[in-house]
């Protein structure tokens, strides 16, 4: 008898123990460190005709070809397979099931399997995009940030119910995703401002008049404004009425910008000055627009030899920009990534954009692309190359029947 008391008061101390350490793990996890990460796309025009485009000035914007075919090309989930993109508004990008064609599922991956290696202190890390329409509008783009203001408002909200930890934001922007990112700021309420951003990352982004108010607004800590000189796109908004330029220009510049400059080389043997260095510098590779946030399997623009095929280069962003800030010495910096010898330079610049000093770093092999690659394989899309034009020449003809309609 009195042995089975003995097992039955072991049996209740187990259940103590069990329930204090779980009281133990959720107090702490209640302020555990949490870091959002948001994906911003850019500009959608899946249908260009000159006089559409000129139309899409107006403020009111009226029903064209271009507009008919944006909607049902924003609406339709297999143009979503070869960029991290989903539908209208902030999603959460689900890790738990994945399937071919799941862009961003494979761009969450890749970014969250460097983000652990680059910055293993972070705890909880969040993946989401945000989707807007993607029209060449200025008007457009403003509801947007609006709405993602809003949104990830209420997002935070939400999270802060389960968790008192400290939340980071980060905002992985491409193209005028960009200035969706950088038009926050307005919608900003002055009495309390609910969140800030750690990190705006700009990919590609045109930068206009407006940007550089945003660019100045105490809403972003960080801003890094990452560009190719093979981007030959990002210059081309000749429908937002300002001058489009790659990079933040003047002497009063904030100190929390980064510009930075990217691209890749294919040589095989580490980094040496004079002669030598001369020669391998013929084997350089700067990223077109579509390479910046495209994955490779997409119908076109993206190079089958492309040193980082088939990952676009935003997906590396951890470690780009944990690179910068460990061997960046000014704001202004270029950034040669070079797989085959595995090695990383970061050159710093002067005002005068002068070369200043150049510093360099083990960095991505091509064995840890490859095993990259195999965490991403399942995510490539089945006949997606193939059956794109098949889908396309669909919603023409679907939008072609709506406008003739509404007419």
């Amino acid at each position: 008898m009195a042995q089975k008391e003995k097992l039955h008061m072991k049996g209740k101390e187990k259940l103590i123990l069990c329930l204090l350490l779980y009281a133990f793990t959720a107090c702490a996890n209640k302020n555990t460190e949490q870091c959002i990460t948001i994906f911003l796309h850019g500009t959608v025009m899946p249908y260009i005709t000159f006089f559409d485009v000129i139309k899409l000035k107006n403020k009111d914007i009226q029903p064209t070809m271009l507009t008919r075919m944006n909607k049902l090309y924003r609406k339709s989930p297999f143009f979503y397979q070869c960029q991290p993109i989903q539908g209208l508004g902030l999603k959460p990008i689900h890790f738990a099931q994945s399937h071919p064609g799941n862009a961003a599922q494979a761009f969450g991956k890749t970014f969250h399997l460097l983000n652990k290696k680059c910055c293993p202190d972070k705890k909880i890390n969040r993946y989401y995009t945000f989707g807007w329409s993607g029209l060449l509008n200025k008007h457009v783009r403003d509801v947007a940030s609006q709405q993602l203001y809003d949104e990830l408002e209420r997002e935070i909200n939400k999270l802060r119910k389960f968790n008192d930890g400290p939340i980071h934001v980060t905002l992985c922007c491409f193209s005028h995703g960009g200035n969706v990112g950088l038009g926050l700021y307005k919608y900003v309420n002055t009495k309390k401002t609910p969140f800030m951003i750690d990190q705006l990352i700009l990919f590609g982004t045109p930068i206009q008049e407006d940007s550089y108010k945003g660019l100045k607004s105490p809403l972003y800590k960080n801003v890094y404004n990452l560009y190719s000189l093979g981007d030959r796109i990002q210059k081309f908004d000749f429908i937002s009425g300002s001058e489009t330029a790659r990079t933040f220009e003047g002497t009063d510049l904030p100190k929390k910008l980064k510009q930075v400059r990217i691209r890749f080389n294919r040589r095989r043997t580490p980094y040496k000055m004079g002669r030598e260095y001369a020669e391998k510098t013929k084997k350089r590779v700067y990223p077109g627009h579509i390479e910046l946030w495209f994955f490779g399997w997409t119908h076109k623009w993206y190079r089958p030899h492309f040193p980082l095929q088939p990952f676009p280069v935003a997906a590396f962003t951890p470690f780009i920009v944990k690179t910068v800030n460990d061997l960046g010495t000014t704001n202004t910096m270029t950034i040669e990534i070079s797989p085959r010898s595995g090695q990383t330079m970061v050159t710093s610049y002067d005002d005068n954009f002068d070369s200043k000093d150049k510093k360099f770093t083990n960095s991505m092999t091509k064995s840890d692309l490859h095993w990259l690659q195999s965490k991403v394989k399942a995510f490539s899309p089945r006949n997606y190359k193939r059956s794109y034009r098949t889908h396309f020449n669909a919603l023409v003809k679907k939008a072609r029947k709506q406008l003739r309609v509404s007419s």
